[in-house]
């Protein structure tokens, strides 16, 4: 048996097609018949061979299809994570300081499709630091923000215009990854709401250092060692198991 992959033949629309060189599934279809004279070019190629004279062998053309794209989100149908609706008082702070209640797209909005795998768990990585050159501040930036503390500008390339960079005090870069590295495990209808809208929330609860704090300052929970996307980046994890390219910020390499 030999196989056949790498080939594109966006008219076969299956997630999951395999395809022989007698097969009369879809015949007319102009994808299945590229595929069918595929393979029959193969088999002819080899069949021609003298070792290959009384060989008994198959071709099977195997056709991999994405999934196709969730439906649009609609973030006005929400609900509390048990199902009620959602209420004004949801943000109030208890004594651990969790909310009252948190808001979650409705299961009905959360069933059309997930746009990234479901994940419970997360770790506090800490606040993210620059992700493009620092400098020293100019003469005119002292001038202009002195005694705001200060130290170092982090320029953003000409692709980010109108934004041109960001100032940073000596704190914030001191705090940069400081983290408490521990594990916090969400509700299963939050964790389906950032798998069907990873932008849905901008703050998450780290259970060990009881406050609510930025997304970005969050890892999913992954192996130790690889490369791994904040919460909150839609690039985490396509569905079907592998992590998709991104070109955010948004990604580090968790502690081994």
């Amino acid at each position: 048996m030999t196989g056949m992959s790498g080939i594109r033949l966006p008219g076969i629309k299956a997630q999951h097609a395999i395809v022989t060189p007698t097969c009369r599934a879809n015949k007319g279809s102009g994808a299945m018949e590229e595929a069918i004279n595929l393979l029959r070019m193969e088999y002819l190629g080899l069949v021609s061979h003298p070792a290959n004279t009384e060989a008994n062998f198959h071709f099977i053309l195997m056709v991999d299809r994405p999934p196709p794209k969730p439906k649009p989100v609609d973030r006005s149908d929400t609900t509390m994570t048990d199902g009620s609706p959602a209420t004004d008082d949801h943000r109030d702070t208890k004594e651990n300081g969790q909310q009252r209640g948190y808001v979650v797209l409705s299961e009905a909005e959360r069933a059309k499709g997930y746009v990234r795998s479901v994940r419970v768990s997360y770790l506090h990585a800490g606040p993210q630091g620059p992700q493009y050159p620092l400098r020293d501040l100019t003469d005119k930036d002292e001038a202009f923000l002195g005694g705001h503390g200060y130290v170092k500008f982090e320029e953003y390339p000409e692709d980010r215009a109108p934004l041109t960079g960001k100032f940073w005090t000596q704190d914030k870069l001191d705090a940069v990854g400081k983290g408490c590295k521990k594990l916090t495990t969400m509700s299963l209808a939050i964790a389906e709401t950032y798998a069907r809208d990873p932008g849905f929330y901008q703050g998450t609860f780290c259970s060990t250092c009881a406050e609510h704090l930025p997304v970005t300052e969050f890892t999913w929970a992954p192996p130790p060692g690889i490369t791994e996307h904040l919460v909150g980046c839609a690039s985490y994890l396509a569905l079907d198991g592998e992590s998709s390219p991104c070109d955010c910020p948004f990604a580090q390499v968790v502690g081994s």
